[in-house]
């Protein structure tokens, strides 16, 4: 018998490098659980796709107060260097 997550299981806390729709790797952390979660640069700061699918960092919107896609390019840290 495999074990099942009833209930708020977590996300995995490895790291994982994803292609990103223009060809740049970026390596992103799952945070969250299965009814809230989101994913995150390695030095912290929160990312949404776009709707090209691009990661970019979040912001949060004014009227909704959700997140949403700031027109910032996400990447790791090191490529800021």
């Amino acid at each position: 018998l495999k074990a099942q997550c009833v209930s708020r299981c977590a996300a995995s806390p490895d790291p994982v490098v994803i292609r990103q729709p223009d060809g740049s790797l970026i390596t992103l952390v799952g945070k969250g659980d299965i009814l809230v979660n989101y994913a995150e640069t390695t030095d912290g700061y929160t990312v949404v796709k776009n709707d090209k699918g691009l990661y970019e960092y979040a912001i949060r919107d004014a009227k909704s107060g959700g997140l949403i896609p700031s027109g910032i390019k996400a990447h790791d840290p090191e490529a800021s260097l």
